[in-house]
């Protein structure tokens, strides 16, 4: 009966795994962990690509970004002419508005220089977009608004100033990343297609 027993007791216990089954069975958590590890950083860098998408990494797109719009600007040097002043008149209004030309020098060699032309409250509202700074530069503060009539020695007294400014402005270095849309803005609104004079 004692024989019986034991041949029915090992007739029923499982069978014993094989060596390679058992090492099977042991690789089988580190497999899992790994395949979790991938998972996770393929999780994190498709996170990466799409903040950077959306813009939630602002430091680094906008630093490029601000490269690219100091490469546009592409100014050497802006001149205000003596010759350069109009004295235009609105038919609406029968008012005067005095504009200062603006020889643009481009940085290429080979550019063709080109000019625009602007209002006092032109350049005040550059000035106002570049920061307050920008109006109290060292040896070229940026001149005041008249309230009044001016005769041409004003006039001309104001277009040196302007020209004091702007040259002051653009040789500022470093040059603050801001500026750049600003300044294109300013130098390149209402150029002529041909970059020549009109």
């Amino acid at each position: 009966r004692l024989r019986r027993a034991a041949s029915l007791s090992a007739s029923t216990r499982p069978p014993s795994a094989s060596p390679r089954d058992q090492e099977a069975a042991s690789a089988a958590p580190s497999a899992r962990r790994a395949s979790s590890v991938s998972r996770l950083a393929r999780a994190r860098t498709s996170t990466a690509a799409a903040a950077l998408t959306t813009g939630l990494l602002p430091v680094q797109r906008d630093a490029c970004l601000a490269d690219r719009k100091a490469d546009r600007l592409g100014v050497r040097q802006a001149v205000l002419p003596a010759d350069g002043i109009e004295h235009r008149v609105a038919e609406a209004t029968d008012k005067t508005t005095v504009f200062y030309a603006v020889d643009v020098v481009p940085s290429e060699p080979d550019g063709k220089a080109w000019r625009v032309m602007r209002r006092y409250n032109d350049f005040s509202n550059l000035a106002d977009r570049l920061g307050h700074r920008c109006r109290c530069l060292q040896e070229a503060p940026f001149p005041g608004k008249s309230f009044f009539s001016m005769g041409d020695s004003q006039i001309e007294e104001r277009r040196a100033a302007l020209q004091s400014w702007l040259c002051r402005v653009l040789s500022e270095d470093p040059r603050p990343e801001e500026w750049a849309p600003q300044l294109y803005g300013f130098f390149h609104a209402g150029r002529p297609p041909t970059g020549r004079f009109p």
